[in-house]
């Protein structure tokens, strides 16, 4: 998969949790990845929960959630074991924000309402990062586990 292809329907790299109370977050990202699988959240916790029995290529979470913000699931997200990339929605993006979001960990952060083509690379190429980790890992766990390759 290059980086900015689409990834196979039903793959776990082309899951997508959305982290958002507002249903336009929704609406713009389900018309921009209409061949991926975006499962949805409105607080931390769904997406905790969510994330605690799936396996998700990318989260994308709103800045402002209604149990918290971005740099609370990004923190949650950061301690698990193999976490996802983190994109931050803004409507108040900017490089301030967007210099935040990188030292607290995030992937990166999109501008709402959403530019087609910066959005579609940008997770794209989060997803193709961690489908990258993923296969690095995978051997190791097989070998660590006594399965042959």
């Amino acid at each position: 998969m290059t980086p900015t292809s689409t990834p196979m329907p039903g793959s776990s790299e082309a899951s997508i949790l959305l982290v958002s109370p507002k249903g336009d977050d929704r609406r713009s990202l389900q018309r921009l990845l209409e061949d991926w699988v975006i499962d949805s959240a409105d607080t931390c916790g769904e997406a905790l929960a969510t994330l605690a029995s799936n396996v998700v290529g990318v989260v994308v979470c709103n800045e402002r959630l209604l149990d918290g913000n971005w740099t609370d699931l990004v923190r949650e997200v950061a301690g698990m074991e193999f976490p996802p990339p983190v994109i931050v929605l803004s409507d108040q993006a900017d490089e301030h924000l967007w210099a935040d979001v990188l030292r607290a960990g995030g992937y990166d952060l999109l501008a709402m309402p959403l530019e087609p083509a910066d959005a579609l690379r940008t997770i794209s190429h989060a997803a193709h990062r961690r489908a990258c980790q993923r296969s690095e890992v995978s051997p190791g766990l097989r070998r660590m586990a006594g399965v042959a390759s």
